[in-house]
């Protein structure tokens, strides 16, 4: 019983990075194209990404993972008509008890 407990509260920590790193529910991908250039040279690559979403709710801003990527341009459509995005990059860090989120 008492391995049981300790292999229960080991994996439930181990569980709370997995969990703090989700993105909000209120944008939900549902297709993904990418097109990559690599530059193995450089060892970097550029590229362009089209999302297709769905929205649940009216929302402000859009959260995307997106570590290590230099974001030159981004644009929302919708119905026919495109906007220019801002870009804003966050440092996350993480805890155990909270998510701490700091402009970069």
């Amino acid at each position: 019983m008492k391995n049981r407990l300790s292999l229960l509260c080991l994996l439930s920590l181990l569980a709370l990075p997995a969990v703090a790193q989700r993105l909000p529910r209120t944008v939900i991908p549902e297709h993904y194209a990418i097109q990559l250039a690599p530059d193995l040279a450089r060892g970097t690559f550029d590229g362009e990404e089209t999302i297709k979403v769905t929205v649940r709710e009216p929302v402000s801003a859009i959260e995307l993972n997106a570590i290590e990527l230099d974001i030159s341009q981004a644009t929302v459509a919708a119905g026919g008509t495109s906007h220019p995005a801002a870009v804003a990059f966050y440092l996350v860090a993480l805890t155990a008890a909270r998510r701490e989120r700091i402009r970069k």
